[in-house]
């Protein structure tokens, strides 16, 4: 493949046809193949590593004195295409903020269903989800700092959402034993 790819762009200077004959090789809609990876695949890329840089820099530095300019150096990431894909570190946060609630929810439903905690039985149902929690936060210094700490700057704490939050981890376990 890399073979035809080089005959057809010397035939470029022959003919204008080498750029459709390489179109052709392409797969539908993957756009331009750069170091092994279509736009969309770099696009992941790079919301990974964003996403990792968030979680030290929020984990360790907190939200607000964290920089965009911070995330997107540690991420390896253009200052353009980090505000492009978030807007702001707040955005960039919440959305942080989300993934580590849902590793939560996975471990805590994960762990009642290898328990074989029945679903009759609320008070170990319970006791199973917050040794979960606990451990999960014992073991994730970052993510507790992120969902508990931080997490109260952005009003994730406040009263009103409370009842939203806790709805999160309780509704899937009772949808989970119905």
């Amino acid at each position: 493949l890399e073979f035809r790819r080089v005959l057809f762009r010397s035939m470029a200077t022959l003919d204008n046809s080498a750029t459709a004959i390489d179109n052709d090789l392409r797969p539908t809609g993957a756009g331009r193949v750069y170091r092994g990876m279509n736009p969309d695949e770099r696009a992941a890329d790079r919301r990974a590593r964003l996403m990792e840089a968030a979680m030290q820099l929020f984990g360790t530095k907190g939200l607000h004195a964290t920089t965009m300019r911070e995330l997107a150096a540690v991420a390896r990431v253009r200052m353009d295409q980090t505000t492009a894909m978030y807007g702001s570190k707040e955005a960039l946060f919440i959305e942080l903020h989300k993934s580590l609630a849902r590793d939560v929810r996975k471990a805590i439903a994960e762990d009642i269903i290898a328990k074989g905690t029945l679903p009759d039985d609320l008070r170990q149902v319970l006791k199973v989800a917050l040794v979960t929690y606990f451990e999960y936060l014992r073991t994730h210094p970052q993510a507790a700092r992120v969902l508990i700490l931080e997490g109260g700057l952005l009003g994730l704490d406040d009263p009103t959402n409370v009842h939203a939050y806790i709805g999160k981890y309780v509704d899937p376990l009772r949808l989970h034993f119905r």
